[in-house]
This record gives C-alpha cells, sequence and structure tokens, in this order.
C-alpha cells in the first residue's frame, strides 16, 4: 500500500522564522518562569548560533545539548541548526560512563549546557546557553527573513540512540527532510494552528520530543513545558486548554487511572499515542474520560523518522490490539515472508517501510545493522527492515503482533536485551545471563536477569544493580537478579525461556508478602505490581521510580497514606526508606499546615492586632520564634512555605478564614517579603484590609529569574550548610533522626520555594503601606530598592535602618530592637510616613 505525494515543505527554522515575521508578539513558549514569542525565540536562537561559532561549532560538528526542555533548550536546538551542526540530546542525568561512551561514539565536538547537570566531565568542551543573551538583540527584519530564507548547508539535524545488542547502544542520525516531511503532514492532517497548545512532557533523549516540541511552534501555536511540580499531565492540560497532546500508551493509562474526578478536559482536541501497542482499554478509558478527544495511533522507528503510520481510533469500536493504520503521504509499506516474498492480507510478516524520508542511518554501525537499510537504484527511495511482525487486512490496514528478534517495550522504551546481558557477562563471577521481560500488562512489565554464577554462591544483587545503574538507563536496568545452575536449553541449542519464566513461579521472592496493615509492606506489594521491584524489597535497596511509577505511587498513596507526595519528589527516591521518609515528610508538613491554621483559628476570639509572617528561602516558620517572643502584644501567626499550584491563593484564603476578613499586618523577611506582596495583592481583591506590609531586607522582584537545575541544587546545598552552621537545622534533624533524611528534605524545600519567587514579577501595585527594615550593613537591599517599593503601593512606603546584618537580623542579639522598630510602625496611624530620629523610629 502507498500514500500520496505532498508538496516540497520548507524546513523546520525557516517555518518558525516564517511565523515570526508574520507575528512576532505570539506566545510560543510558556513555562514556569515566563514566556518567549516568536520574534524572541528567532532572536535568541540567532545568538545561540553566534554563541556557538565564537566557540568554535563549524558546519557538519555534532553538539549535544544537555537540559531539560525550556526556552534555552529549544533556542539552543534551533542555534545548533542554524549553525548547520547535528544536535545530539543527552541527560545530564542519565550514567557518566554511559554519556562518555556515547559522546565519543557519535563524535561529539562540544557540550551545549542548557540546563540541568552539565559539571560531569566527558572530555569536550562546554558551552553555556545562558551565555548567548550577549549576543541577543531583538531580530530585525532582515535577520528573520535571513533565517526563513537560508539554505540548509548540513542535510543532516539530530542524533538519537536506541538499546543495541553489542553492549553499545546504536546512534541514529536523522535528517531535515524527514523531520519536515513529518511535521508538515500532521500540521496539515489534523488542523494543527495557532490556537493550538501543546504540553511537552518527554524526555530529550527520545526522538519523539521533536514532534512534541515542534508540531506547535511550525503552527504558530504555543508550546508548554511541564511545570517542576505537576504531579498528574492530565490535569495540567485541563488548567492550561491544552488542546494536542503526545504520549505512550503505557503513560496515558497510568495519567488516566492516577487522575480521578478532576477538571474536564474539554479543550483536548488531539491526543497523539506511539512508542508501543496501544491496548484496547486504553483507548475505551480515554474515550470514557473526554469523548470528544480524537485518539490517534502512531507507529514508525526512529531509523525513519518519527512516524511513518496512522490510524484514528474509532470511539465506537476498539481493536485488540489497535491497528497502526494506514501509511503517511510518500510512504509504501510492505509485509515480507521469511523468503522476502509479499504476505497475502491477514498473513504474519515482517514490517518493511520504503520511503525517501528514512534517516540516515545508524553510526559507526555493523555490518547487520547496514543491512538493515537497503537502497532502491535510480529511486530517492529506500526501505528499511523494521524487525516488527505483522500483517495489513483487507481494507489496508496494519496491525503489529510482535518482534523477530528479543527486543521489547519496557514503559516505552525500546530495550534490547542483549546490551544487558553483555554487560552482565563483564562481572566477575558471572558465567552466562538471559535478561528476559516479566509481567502482564504493559504497565507491570518489567526485565528479570537470570545467570550462572561462577561459584555456588549467589552474587550480590544490590552491587549487580548498582553496576548497571552506572552503564545504563533505568529503564535498561533489571528489578530482580536470579541465580540458577545452568542455563536450561531448547533441543535446537537456545536458551529455553519458557523453563526460566517458569521457574519464577516457584519462588518465595516473586511477590512481597505482607503482615497487617503495614504501610511500608503495602507500598512495597505495589511497586511489584507495577513493575518498579521483583520479590522482597530491602528497606535500602537500590529502586528506580520513574516518572510514570511515581504518578502511580502518588495516586496509591494518596488513598493509603492520606496524604499528597508531589511526583517529582517521588521520582528523585532510589529506596523504599527513601519513599516512606517523603511519606513521612508530606505527613508532616500537612499536620504542620492544620496545626497553623487551628492555631490560627484559635486567635480568632484574640483581641491583638494580627500578624502574619512568611519566612526566608529556608522554608520554615520556626525562624520567627525569637520574633514571636519580642512581640507579646500581637497575636503571631508564622507560616512556613508548603508548594501548591499557586501559593498566594491558598495563604490569602486561610488569612481570611482564620480572621473572618478583619484587617491585618503582614510581614516577610528577605525573599519571604515576595511572598507576602503576593499574598497582599489577593487578600486586597479578596476585599481584606492590609493595614501595612512590613519587609525586612527584601528587594522587590521584577523580572523573572531563570536558573538551571545545577545551580538550583548548588544554591540549596550552601543554604542548608549555613542554616546547620547557625544551628537552626540541628534541633529538627534530631527529633526527625531516623525517620527524615533533614538535610535532604531542607535542600528540597529550598529548590521548591526559589522554583516560586523565580518565576514572581510584582507587575500590579498594592494599596497598602509598606515598612522596608532595611539591614545594617550587607544588605540584599540596594539604594534604589525603596523607591521601586514605592512605584508597587500606592500607599505610603518607609524605610528605616534595621539592627544586624542581612542573615542576623532575627538573632537573639539583633530581635527585641527590630521588633520595637514594628512595634512602631504598625501602630501608626494608616496612611502615616515613619521617619527614624536619634530618640528612636517616630511616627
Amino acid at each position: 500500500m502507498r500514500g500520496h505525494p505532498v508538496r516540497t515543505r520548507p524546513h523546520l527554522t525557516a517555518r518558525i522564522a516564517e511565523i515570526a515575521a508574520l507575528h512576532a508578539d505570539a506566545v510560543a513558549i510558556r513555562e514556569d518562569q515566563g514566556t518567549c514569542s516568536y520574534g524572541e525565540l528567532v532572536a535568541l536562537a540567532i545568538a545561540q548560533r553566534r554563541l556557538l561559532e565564537r566557540n568554535g561549532v563549524n558546519p557538519g560538528d555534532v553538539v549535544a545539548l544537555s537540559g531539560p526542555v525550556s526556552i534555552p533548550f529549544v533556542s539552543a536546538m534551533l542555534g545548533t541548526w542554524l549553525a548547520g551542526a547535528i544536535a545530539f540530546p543527552i541527560d545530564a542525568a542519565a550514567p557518566s560512563l554511559r554519556n562518555r561512551a556515547l559522546i565519543a561514539q557519535t563524535g561529539t565536538r562540544h557540550l551545549f549546557a542548557t540546563g540541568g547537570v552539565a559539571a560531569q566531565e566527558y572530555g569536550v568542551p562546554v558551552i553555556d546557553a545562558c551565555d548567548a543573551g550577549a549576543f541577543v538583540s531583538r531580530a530585525s527584519t532582515g535577520d528573520v527573513d535571513a533565517v526563513a530564507n537560508a539554505p540548509l548547508t548540513v542535510p543532516d539535524a539530530y542524533i538519537f540512540c536506541s538499546s543495541g545488542s553489542t553492549g553499545t547502544p546504536k546512534a541514529i542520525l536523522g535528517n531535515h527532510a524527514g523531520l519536515s516531511h513529518f511535521l508538515a503532514w500532521q500540521r496539515d492532517a489534523f488542523r494543527i494552528g495557532p490556537s493550538d497548545h501543546c504540553l511537552v512532557t518527554t524526555n530529550t533523549t527520545f526522538d519523539v520530543v521533536l514532534r512534541d516540541i515542534f508540531l506547535v511552534l511550525t503552527a504558530g501555536g504555543c508550546l508548554h513545558v511541564a511545570p517542576n511540580d505537576m504531579s498528574n499531565p492530565l490535569t495540567t492540560c485541563a488548567e492550561r486548554a491544552i488542546t494536542c497532546l503526545h504520549v505512550t500508551p503505557t503513560r496515558l493509562q497510568a495519567w488516566l487511572q492516577a487522575r480521578g474526578v478532576g477538571e474536564p478536559l474539554s479543550a483536548l482536541r488531539h491526543v497523539f499515542s506511539a512508542g508501543e501497542p496501544m491496548p484496547a482499554e486504553v483507548a475505551a478509558l480515554l474515550h470514557a474520560t473526554a469523548p470528544n478527544v480524537g485518539l490517534v495511533n502512531l507507529y514508525g522507528p526512529t531509523e525513519t523518522t518519527l512516524a511513518k503510520f496512522f490510524h484514528r481510533v474509532d470511539r465506537h469500536a476498539h481493536r485488540n490490539p489497535v491497528p497502526v493504520g494506514r501509511p503517511l503521504d510518500e510512504v509504501r509499506c510492505h509485509v515480507l515472508g521469511d523468503d522476502l516474498k509479499p504476505c497475502m492480507p491477514m498473513q504474519v510478516g515482517e514490517v518493511v517501510i520504503q520511503t525517501p524520508y528514512r534517516s540516515s542511518g545508524y553510526l559507526g554501525a555493523t555490518a547487520d545493522q547496514t543491512a538493515r537499510f537497503v537502497d532502491i537504484p535510480g529511486s530517492a527511495d529506500g526501505v528499511y527492515f523494521t524487525g516488527d511482525l505483522g500483517f495489513v487486512d483487507e481494507a489496508g490496514v496494519l496491525t503489529l503482533s510482535g518482534r523477530k528478534d528479543d527486543q521489547v517495550k519496557i514503559r516505552g522504551v525500546l530495550v534490547n536485551p542483549a546490551e544487558i546481558e553483555a554487560l552482565l557477562n563483564d562481572v566477575a563471577g558471572i558465567l552466562r545471563t538471559k535478561v528476559l521481560p516479566v509481567g502482564d500488562t504493559q504497565l507491570s512489565r518489567r526485565l528479570v536477569a537470570f545467570y550462572v554464577p561462577a561459584g555456588d554462591a549467589p552474587l550480590d544483587a544490590r552491587e549487580l544493580g548498582r553496576h548497571l545503574a552506572e552503564r545504563l538507563p533505568p529503564a535498561l536496568i533489571p528489578r530482580q537478579f536470579i541465580p540458577v545452575r545452568s542455563m536450561p536449553m531448547t533441543a535446537n541449542g537456545k536458551v529455553d525461556k519458557a523453563r526460566l519464566l517458569d521457574s519464577l513461579t516457584g519462588l518465595r521472592s516473586t511477590r512481597p508478602g505482607r503482615s497487617g496493615d503495614d504501610l511500608g509492606a503495602r507500598v512495597a506489594e505495589f511497586l511489584h505490581d507495577i513493575g518498579v521491584c521483583g520479590g522482597d524489597v530491602d528497606p535500602d535497596s537500590l529502586l528506580h521510580v520513574d516518572s510514570l511509577a511515581a504518578i502511580a505511587l502518588g495516586h496509591f498513596l494518596e488513598h493509603a497514606a492520606h496524604c499528597a507526595v508531589p511526583a517529582v519528589t517521588l521520582a528523585q527516591c532510589d529506596s523504599l526508606s527513601a519513599i516512606m521518609a517523603a511519606v513521612s515528610l508530606a505527613r508532616r508538613e500537612y499536620a504542620d499546615a492544620a496545626a497553623v491554621d487551628a492555631a490560627a483559628a484559635d486567635a480568632g476570639d484574640d483581641t491583638r492586632p494580627r500578624l502574619f509572617a512568611f519566612p526566608p528561602l529556608s522554608g520554615w516558620g520556626l525562624i520567627f520564634k525569637g520574633l514571636e517572643a519580642a512581640l507579646p502584644d500581637y497575636a503571631v501567626t508564622s507560616f512556613d512555605f508548603i508548594p501548591s499550584k499557586d501559593p498566594p491563593a491558598d495563604y490569602a484564603e486561610r488569612i481570611a478564614r482564620a480572621t473572618s476578613r478583619q484587617p491585618v499586618t503582614l510581614l516577610g523577611y528577605s525573599a519571604g517579603g515576595n511572598l507576602a506582596y503576593e499574598v497582599t495583592q489577593r487578600l486586597e481583591s479578596m476585599g481584606v484590609e492590609v493595614r501595612r506590609l512590613v519587609l525586612m531586607d527584601t528587594a522587590p522582584r521584577t523580572h523573572v529569574i531563570r536558573r538551571g537545575e545545577a545551580e538550583l541544587e548548588q544554591y540549596a546545598g550552601s543554604f542548608v550548610d549555613y542554616l546547620f552552621d547557625i544551628g537552626f537545622l540541628s534541633e529538627l534533624a534530631a527529633s526527625l533522626a531516623g525517620i527524615v533524611d533533614v538535610r535532604r528534605v531542607a535542600e528540597r524545600k529550598i529548590v521548591r520555594y526559589r522554583n516560586y519567587l523565580d518565576g514572581v514579577v510584582h507587575d500590579r501595585p498594592i494599596n497598602a503601606d509598606i515598612l522596608l527594615l532595611s539591614a545594617s550593613s550587607a544588605s540584599e537591599v540596594d539604594r534604589d530598592v525603596a523607591g521601586t517599593w514605592r512605584r508597587l503601593s500606592t500607599g505610603t512606603v518607609s524605610e528605616l535602618g534595621g539592627h544586624g546584618h542581612h542573615l542576623a537580623m532575627l538573632d537573639r542579639d539583633n530581635v527585641h530592637e527590630n521588633a520595637a522598630l514594628i512595634v512602631r510602625a504598625t501602630r501608626s496611624a494608616p496612611g502615616a510616613s515613619i521617619a527614624i530620629s536619634a530618640a528612636g523610629p517616630a511616627a
């Protein structure tokens, strides 16, 4: 069967430049830290090209890109293409040994760091994408036209890797023609345009991320970067009115099952699914949840550029498995038998794809790998032997039915067990291995490694796991390591997989046992059921909780532990102990929040003035303990920072509820002053009078700040060191010893607080009076800051010199003097200016 030809399309960078020329101010990308227009995106891409060229990048060079999807990442990829270079996304969080091998294998010349961890030493020069700021200027019409009309000097565009059979991943070289062909087809076939919004959820090391990012950007729509604290992407889709989404069936199933009752997905028009077989029950579940959504099943290996088949799933008739459909334009499908002759309808054979838009092949290919690609003499077409088995029905619709080889999909990742076996066979003490998939469903599927030890004693499974974790991504690490006396063989001399799998049923550790209602045992049992582990789980056994498992586990904990643990937190847990510590912390945080609410409610009959205090970057209200004692005539409520979708709205609601909307005073120390300002805005919009906002050495937020994950983590680590040095966290750490790693909790709290604050911009003035209490030295506040605060309030803004440097204003030597200044300020009449004299402050 054959598709229909399409007209030649402009390459991707030219298409985006054409949109920028017509709609420069339209929003191209929206993320937690802000937005980027099409005009700004093209200007950034040009700046990234100049930065690369300044650092010696030449056309045809391979440039590795590290960091999550973000405005810098997208502009860096575009800039790489403008420079004629080849983009190679890598996961900076992946094992450094693997990344070093990939960089060497692909001939990478530079590492372009756009966020995330960039400190790993790979033996190539590192370029910081943030340095492109020095080259940024608003793109002129001539600049945009130059990008739109610039010819491609290098046909190849990108490299992605998949699991190989020799212990080395396969590096697949993709090209601009294939990428532009697919995106043009998808835009036209589904009428994607400027009104569309797409949420990107794919890891940057999978080629699907290209359509995740560039489908909507080449249509003039808006790309939404997943928020850092996203618990369920479907909830984010509802909140942001997302219209199209790319997702694997396993992820879609987990998201749907974990979502429960939420906002309707009324804006969602298209769900494009690919990466593994689509079970009929997943399609039915989506259609039951969102009846108006069009579900499209896509198919095509990376070697033929994204997808080459599509099937619009009938909401009323779900075949199992769901077909992958018909070929795209300029694609032909052949189903061939072992004799390379075409199969009859309904006869299973190997799927062979013919198209001029396949990839450019493998880098450093073996003879077997090269044999998969066959050129057709006298034609631009080439064919690729996929290794997938399938059949075409009488209507010409393709359905997949397995693989010719041992490759298997684990959570949407194509895994070649031979790569894992090759690494295990190199371990001293192992004679032979066989890695097999087990699990009844795609969500529970996991890998199990059977091995023959050289001696009588089995090897330490934890050490085997760590050995592989240093070399492989999590999806390729077996969840069980099972010793066998010898490998069972079939009559034709191959490993008898069925006998190995049968042996699993006789093992006591096939599924963790549970006694009573122990939460840890129930969590271990659930982890087994979703394929995170196999057998009994030691509290400190190494676990690999991917984003998919984290969402499912978070949903389970809401019901089993009656607390909400963010998926992003669970994904960072590497053992059962870490998961239980996260649960303990979540219970403590929510108990603390309830206690604050209860204390605020108890103070409802208190006739003392109400003062609500917001903490600095440490995030703990404990820091105000001394201030509360120094203000005996005030009813002080000190808040912790508790992240949520909209922290200012949550705090404002709690304050309004606790005070019956009576006048209040808010106080914020350091960065907490910015949170207090935002809460003041919300309270005033609710009709609550804020008589005065006290800012203890706070600089206003006038622009979005973008920081990489590495910078955030380094900052958090240094700040926690300081908090321990001054004794602030010592008491808390002692009280939670053996339950929670307070250092790790504190660092995570700071990162979450900083993430929120970095996206805050004060853009609307408040009515409340402001008292700016400046530190005596080493102040965060500069000379112009009071003037900025005056522009942010229609009330009176007064500045007083406080006691102590920035980090010591609440120390025992300074807190009483600063409390006295606060008392004088809060007792002054609204609108009165406060001045300082030799005798002290005066209203």
